[in-house]
């Protein structure tokens, strides 16, 4: 599905836009997906609590990445996935994407985000969930997302997005000998 471009003003005054996933931000959606790995290695992540990517992946490879990219492009054409990112000086610091469900689920979208660590805190994620959640009416009925208990910014975001929660996972993860404990949400559109 593509739709068209919202423009956003940063916390500190950069103007911003989100966009359709299209295929000339490739190069910089992998580097963005390579350094949320780098964040945990150097240590300047609370072990992945708060990127929950890491947590449920390996890191791939670049051709790796490559072929998800393609595979991401061609959901977005047959309608299958709404995939947004947000542009800063011409380059894509976030990424968010609506997935249906299977089976007798299609009526619900699993949400993801993830935004590059030099753009958190500067509204990049409350407007890209805006935008999606907005897209996101008539599409699907009932949103729904997953975080780790110690990314408490993204957990008031979505309080204040209309997110409920409907379930804790204990012991859902395991990195580096600590246990996180996953949290369900939802929100009825």
């Amino acid at each position: 599905m593509y739709f068209e471009p919202t423009s956003f003003k940063l916390k500190d005054g950069r103007e911003a836009e989100i966009t359709d996933i299209k295929p000339e931000y490739r190069e910089d959606m992998i580097n963005n997906y390579f350094s949320y790995f780098d964040e945990v290695e150097k240590g300047e992540s609370a072990y992945g609590s708060d990127i929950g990517i890491l947590l449920s992946y390996t890191k791939e490879s670049y051709e790796d990445e490559v072929e998800w990219f393609n595979k991401k492009l061609k959901k977005v054409e047959s309608d299958e996935q709404i995939a947004r990112v947000a542009i800063v000086d011409g380059h894509p610091v976030g990424l968010i994407d609506i997935r249906k469900g299977g089976l007798g689920r299609k009526h619900i979208g699993e949400l993801g985000i993830a935004i590059r660590k030099d753009y958190r805190g500067l509204g990049v994620g409350k407007a890209l969930m805006e935008d999606a959640l907005r897209l996101a009416k008539g599409w699907v009925k009932i949103a729904t997302l997953a975080l780790f208990e110690g990314n408490k910014s993204a957990y008031t975001l979505y309080k204040k997005l209309g997110f409920e929660e409907y379930g804790r996972l204990e012991d859902a993860m395991e990195l580096r000998n600590k246990s996180l404990t996953e949290i369900l949400m939802f929100k009825k559109l």
